[in-house]
């Protein structure tokens, strides 16, 4: 049978941190593994795909708007819990026609051929200006 080679990485603690130290390599190269979370903390919380994040119990939200839909965006725009749930609502018509449009694809491909307009500057724009008007209405408001 045969032996393997030695390892080429070495790992060590050092001060409650972990360091791998490659032994090929000509100069003492050093890398430092993630520190561990310290217990106690809060875990990091990701956006929503809507890009909607609670940030108070009375349902009051941040949304993290994107170009796609908004003219001025990105940008974060404080909304009241109405708002908060007028976005939630949109979010969910907008899952909602897609998923719709993929199922009426199967049995009927040629409602495919309203993708190609949709992508255009012209209908674009004229989705997205009402958006941008909402989204501007409730920045003033906000603030």
């Amino acid at each position: 049978m045969m032996t393997p080679p030695p390892s080429r990485w070495k790992v060590v603690e050092r001060g409650r941190r972990l360091e791998v130290i490659d032994l090929r390599a000509g100069a003492d190269e050093r890398r430092l593994a993630k520190p561990p979370a310290a217990r106690g903390s809060a875990p990091v919380t990701k956006t929503s795909l809507t890009g909607l994040r609670k940030i108070s119990f009375d349902g009051s939200s941040e949304l993290t708007t994107h170009r796609l839909y908004d003219d001025h965006g990105p940008r974060t725009v404080q909304l009241d819990p109405a708002s908060a749930r007028i976005a939630g609502i949109a979010a969910a018509a907008t899952v909602l026609a897609a998923t719709a449009l993929i199922v009426t694809a199967i049995f009927w491909p040629a409602i495919l051929l309203i993708l190609p307009v949709l992508a255009q500057d012209k209908p674009r724009a004229a989705i997205r200006r009402p958006v941008t008007a909402w989204l501007d209405d409730r920045a003033r408001q906000a603030g």
